[in-house]
């Protein structure tokens, strides 16, 4: 594996920003940014064999920097996808703070000033309308996952992957 670090622009307050491409041997590539791991583009091959960007994202740091919905944007174990709050390791149960990952992502959907969020559907966390019951037994539950009631109530509006035509209308 390849991995290529680039100069991708200074930030208003002179921090610089770096863009970091990973690529496989068969040519299959992915780019972040160091601004908040900002995903910036994949590149895979098609059925045809030809290479296409499949990232909704922008070209450069001041579209980045503006980007109202956050396209790229990582929320990663932030929405708490330990299901239940709690996990055993070596025979020992630890119990985590349930909300913690909502308030992170919502300090950081705050702090960029996001007004979206493309999020997980069903997920025990990320899910709106109908979630998954956190037992990994396919089970549904109607209701909101924590991180997606916490954006919505404070005026984030959230949506799934089948909004996604929703959201880009914007």
């Amino acid at each position: 594996m390849a991995v290529k670090k680039e100069f991708y622009g200074t930030m208003p307050d002179g921090t610089e920003v770096d863009c970091y491409t990973l690529t496989n041997a068969n040519g299959t590539s992915a780019s972040f940014l160091t601004l908040g791991g900002i995903w910036t583009t994949m590149l895979v091959k098609d059925k045809n064999g030809q290479f296409g960007d499949v990232v909704l994202g922008y070209d450069t740091l001041e579209n980045n920097i503006k980007n109202p919905p956050h396209f790229g944007a990582p929320i990663g174990r932030n929405a708490n996808r330990i299901g239940g709050a709690k996990f055993t390791l070596n025979g020992k149960t630890y119990e985590l703070e349930k909300t913690r990952g909502a308030q992170q992502t919502l300090a950081l959907a705050q702090r960029f000033g996001c007004t979206a969020a493309l999020l997980k559907q069903r997920s025990p966390s990320c899910g709106k309308g109908e979630i998954y019951d956190g037992t990994f037994t396919g089970t549904r539950v109607p209701g909101d996952g924590v991180t997606a009631a916490l954006l919505s109530a404070h005026g984030i509006r959230v949506y799934g992957e089948d909004d996604v035509a929703e959201l880009l209308s914007l």
